[in-house]
């Protein structure tokens, strides 16, 4: 959000001062993409006699979110890039606590397990 408030509207050509603007979301992009196997691993051993259907309900939710994303939020939020930097912070948000959420349950089921 910083940077596209920090740097000009882009004029069309491509000027270096959108360096730093575009840069930062292929880098963010490059790094999901690496941990995306991982990540299908995990969910995989999560279920380890029914692997097919965990492959296939994971693949599928994942194209599902891409299908949003693409299709009905891009449309919405394109118009202005403070407003893309403000629903990407948004995502980054959600992201943090549905992940802290994941981590709290975790230390529960730890807890309650017998010992």
């Amino acid at each position: 959000m910083v940077l596209v408030m920090a740097f000009p509207d882009p004029s069309g050509q491509l000027d270096a001062t959108l360096v730093p603007v575009l840069a930062g979301p292929m880098l963010m992009s490059f790094t999901a993409s690496l941990f995306f196997a991982p990540i299908q691993l995990e969910i995989l051993d999560l279920f380890p006699h029914q692997r097919g259907a965990a492959a296939s309900l994971g693949t599928f939710f994942t194209l599902v979110m891409n299908a949003m994303l693409s299709g009905v939020i891009a449309p919405l939020i394109t118009p202005n890039l403070t407003v893309v930097a403000i629903a990407a912070l948004i995502g980054v948000v959600i992201g943090a606590l549905l992940w802290a959420w994941h981590l709290a349950d975790r230390r529960r089921l730890l807890a309650d397990a017998p010992v």
